[in-house]
């Protein structure tokens, strides 16, 4: 399949990037240049270039990254791999340029794969699911289709217990842990592959990341690192969905395009290796209070509003959408 795209240089790079320092303490975005400037535009080239890689890795976390990082050849075979359908929902046929994902919202479990433990992996781990939000994104999926929308959509069906696609790949599942690793993988690829869908014709796509969080039932944190992972629109939130939003009776922080993040719901791994900040993409993380997605009643209207909000911006010619017809 076309979407089983090369995990790129930057992914690697964001996820080793305290790592990634020459001895004369080169910046990560030097480091960058001198591979793009040989020609390395992938994992695998850089896995093969001996030199590069000694010259670029002195302490050897690198090689070790790599050693736990498929070739592109095999995170193809996992996308196109028939555990998908099982594991995974996504749609790569969109027609206006907007990517709804949501990794925790899963309930399945992966046989034979253990439980991940809290020991291994430290600080910022966590093991609890966001519930209902893979269902908020549907919702907003089928009231899109009522105005004639087909956002590009990807969602994982199993708990984050036993992977956790929101973290870099050496946080995100046990070692020895195939399945796990298959399906991040796969993940990841397939969501590259949309974006990539949905920014052609040369406008650039938006990414909304769908969580939830247990801190204020009645709130919805923005998460963009502080506009690192998105191009601010000239608006109080910063994007004219959110405004939207806001005024369908859905309290958002920060309310003010001058207001930080929250530093614990200021945009997770998806919105980072997948946003502005690396990736020709505008990346958006919302963290949804449980009011918004604890009954089938406030799915459903969380999934209409969201959806409302979408549909008003692309009315306005956004991403032409028209002129995107089964991409």
């Amino acid at each position: 399949m076309a979407h089983a795209a090369s995990v790129n240089v930057r992914f690697l790079l964001q996820d080793v990037k305290e790592s990634l320092k020459t001895e004369h303490g080169t910046s990560v975005v030097k480091v960058q240049s001198y591979l793009k400037s040989r020609g390395i535009d992938s994992i695998d080239d850089l896995r093969d270039n001996v030199e590069t890689l000694r010259k670029v890795d002195k302490s050897g976390e690198l090689r070790r990254w790599l050693s736990e990082v498929p070739r592109v050849s095999e995170v193809k075979a996992w996308t196109e791999a028939p555990f998908n359908a099982q594991y995974l929902s996504y749609n790569m046929h969109g027609n206006i340029p907007l990517i709804i994902s949501a990794p925790h919202g899963g309930i399945k479990e992966l046989p034979g794969v253990r439980k991940r433990k809290e020991s291994r992996f430290g600080e910022g781990f966590s093991n609890v699911g966001d519930v209902n939000t893979a269902d908020v994104v549907a919702s907003t999926c089928e009231v899109l289709r009522e105005y004639g929308l087909k956002p590009f959509f990807v969602t994982s069906r199993v708990h984050r217990r036993f992977v956790d696609l929101n973290r870099p790949p050496m946080q995100a599942f046990e070692p020895q842990a195939q399945l796990a690793k298959e399906l991040y993988f796969a993940y990841h690829s397939i969501l590259t592959g949309a974006i990539s869908r949905a920014g052609s014709g040369g406008v650039t796509p938006l990414l909304i990341d769908v969580h939830g969080q247990g801190r204020t039932p009645n709130l919805v944190y923005r998460g963009t690192r502080n506009f690192q992972t998105m191009q601010p629109h000239d608006c109080a939130r910063g994007h004219p969905i959110l405004e939207t939003l806001a005024s369908n009776e859905v309290l958002l922080h920060p309310s003010k395009r001058t207001e930080k993040e929250l530093q614990c719901f200021d945009g997770g791994w998806t919105v980072t290796v997948h946003g502005r900040e690396v990736s020709a993409c505008d990346a958006i993380q919302l963290e949804l209070g449980r009011s918004y997605r604890d009954s089938d009643e406030s799915t459903a209207a969380m999934g209409r509003k969201l959806a409302d909000s979408v549909a008003a911006y692309f009315s306005t010619g956004a991403g032409s959408p028209t002129a995107r017809s089964n991409l």
